[in-house]
């Protein structure tokens, strides 16, 4: 039995040893963000290694969040289309923001725009990051723009 703590012991140094070689080498590592900039932000692709995306200038974060609250209250006073414009000038400005995605969805349904609601939740969908609760949101806004396009 002392053998056997000694070589769990060298297998646990290893695999520490290998995960630090792997963050040192910039590779993404388990609970990194690619919003950080730890990884690739931005949608999945189809599989294929994308480069790391340049770091995002924290002034357009925040005039992205500045359109947003915008459009949210657009969108609690019942004007869906300025809503909307809001929602895409925060996409323009921060594209790597799934929640811009799902709120500008939000507003093309009181639009009746399935088509590009439907497309907003797939984008939104497609974040490796995506919270567990706005992947929850982007499924849920996907079901009545399918109802709607029968």
């Amino acid at each position: 039995t002392a053998m056997a703590a000694q070589e769990a012991a060298a297998a646990a140094s290893s695999s520490s040893q290998q995960g630090a070689a792997a963050k040192s080498q910039g590779a993404p590592t388990a609970g990194s963000n690619s919003r950080t900039g730890s990884s690739a932000p931005g949608p999945a692709g189809s599989g294929a290694a994308t480069a790391p995306a340049p770091p995002v200038d924290p002034k357009k974060v925040d005039k992205a969040e500045r359109f947003k609250v915008k459009g949210n209250e657009f969108y609690t006073a019942g004007k869906y289309a300025d809503a909307f414009t809001e929602y895409t000038k925060a996409i323009n400005m921060h594209p790597t923001n799934p929640v811009y995605y799902n709120n500008r969805a939000m507003a093309c349904i009181r639009l009746f725009r399935f088509e590009q609601a439907e497309d907003d939740c797939n984008r939104a969908l497609k974040f490796p990051d995506l919270s567990d609760k706005d992947k929850v949101k982007a499924l849920l806004r996907r079901a009545p723009p399918r109802e709607g396009l029968g």
